[in-house]
């Protein structure tokens, strides 16, 4: 089953326009975290800024690549006038833009997942979530805060807050074996 999931953000401002197109196969719910027996699971990452709030999806599905993969993978188009975003910059993908907010790949290939916060302004508190819940038990995934070097381990802890000190804050999803 392919689910297409279409998301419109507008903010205060008329110049902002962010659209975002995916589609997610066999994910009934893409807030909610799948897995299957194939190998197959997502978490979505939330990050919420006073009452703004965006999210990137990322996982491993099978048959696809680390590129870009049509039906899995989606690009974001940023406007001007955005006061706060999540999104991963896949310039390698060769798109209508390097912006992404879906990145998926194959089981078979252990994956880090670089993200960035963006927020207008600076000492934003932010707060990031997330279930890993799903994450099959032979996996570590942990959130790296990139900024400060914090380790969170997702599976044991499902927020992480901040507040903005630069505009674009990088995080790291790190997937390794459970016995790395």
């Amino acid at each position: 089953m392919v689910k297409r999931i279409t998301k419109f953000v507008a903010l205060m401002s008329i110049t902002l326009l962010v659209v975002f197109t995916a589609s997610i196969v066999e994910a009934a719910d893409p807030a909610v975290n799948s897995v299957d027996s194939n190998g197959k699971w997502i978490v979505k990452v939330t990050g919420y800024a006073g009452e703004d709030h965006d999210s990137v999806i990322v996982g491993y599905v099978p048959n696809t690549t680390d590129g870009f993969n049509q039906g899995y993978d989606a690009t974001s188009l940023f406007k001007a006038g955005l006061h706060f975003a999540l999104y991963m910059n896949r310039p390698d993908w060769a798109q209508n833009t390097p912006y992404a907010w879906i990145d998926v790949t194959s089981p078979t290939d252990m994956h880090d997942w670089v993200f960035h916060v963006y927020t207008a302004e600076l000492g934003t508190s932010v707060v990031l979530g997330w279930d890993a819940s799903q994450v099959p038990a032979g996996l570590n995934v942990e959130l790296i805060d990139n900024y400060t070097g914090v380790n969170v381990n997702m599976k044991e802890v499902e927020k992480y807050s901040f507040t903005s000190v630069e505009n674009n804050r990088g995080f790291t999803v790190k997937v390794t074996s459970a016995g790395n």
